[in-house]
């Protein structure tokens, strides 16, 4: 069916035929919180759990691969900020190749 809000264009939405349905699925998302979320756990009376203090260990997980296509970038208004990226962790990060 064609969605109003998703410039009315059709989507797909993959499902599972098992025992959990969709759910089994894995969408393979790699998503921090944004900065205010950490900043209001720190506010909230947990040290270390700011920004700042968790934004090393974000880095330390993971092995990004920037987009590389300033024509991609344009694109798709992707603004790619290396210096909160790792590229030597043992998850494998990268945007949708669209």
């Amino acid at each position: 069916m064609p969605q109003i809000y998703l410039d009315g264009r059709p989507r797909n939405i993959p499902q599972g035929r098992a025992l959990g349905g969709g759910t089994i699925l894995n969408g393979m998302l790699w998503s921090r919180g944004g900065q205010g979320d950490y900043q209001d756990w720190l506010a909230l009376g947990n040290p270390g759990w700011s920004w700042d203090d968790l934004l090393p260990y974000f880095m330390k997980s993971e092995s990004y691969t920037p987009v590389g296509s300033q024509a991609v970038e344009e694109q798709f208004a992707i603004q790619e900020y290396s210096a909160v990226h790792g590229y030597e962790g043992p998850v494998n990060v990268r945007r949708n190749r669209s």
